[in-house]
């Protein structure tokens, strides 16, 4: 935990002092172009790096391995797409030069429907984390 902690301070810290230098070089586009396709060629390779048997719910035969579609089948799209509109729209509002209250309500909406579809699958209990963990 200490050594991910550290990575990831470093990574802050290292990131802003790079990204202010490339900044009057390439441009914020430029930035973004680099570490874009980066960041989605490592997101898909965390993806199916994680074991089968984290989304396994038979822990009597750990050797049947799932297939991707039913992996991504555990994933709740609504949620994240809800939760990431109410981000999106939320910072949108206040990085204006003046703060636009239109997407702030927006965010207030798209956060209430979030609770609403989060309360309607019914909470998720602890010992459901379990079930997450490799065993």
């Amino acid at each position: 935990m200490g050594c991910v902690n550290t990575c990831y301070t470093i990574g802050i810290a290292c990131g802003a002092i790079i990204a202010g230098a490339l900044d009057p070089v390439i441009g914020w586009r430029g930035i973004f172009a680099l570490q874009a396709p980066l960041a989605v060629t490592m997101g898909v390779g965390a993806f199916l790096a994680i074991p089968p048997s984290t989304f396994s719910s038979k822990q009597d035969d750990p050797t049947k391995a799932e297939s991707l579609l039913s992996r991504l089948s555990h994933i709740d799209f609504l949620g994240l797409l809800l939760l990431v509109s109410t981000i999106v729209l939320f910072l949108y509002g206040l990085s204006t030069p003046r703060i636009t209250y239109a997407p702030i309500l927006a965010s207030v909406f798209t956060l209430l429907a979030f609770l609403s579809a989060s309360n309607i699958r019914g909470p998720m209990e602890w010992g459901d984390l379990a079930d997450c963990t490799p065993h």
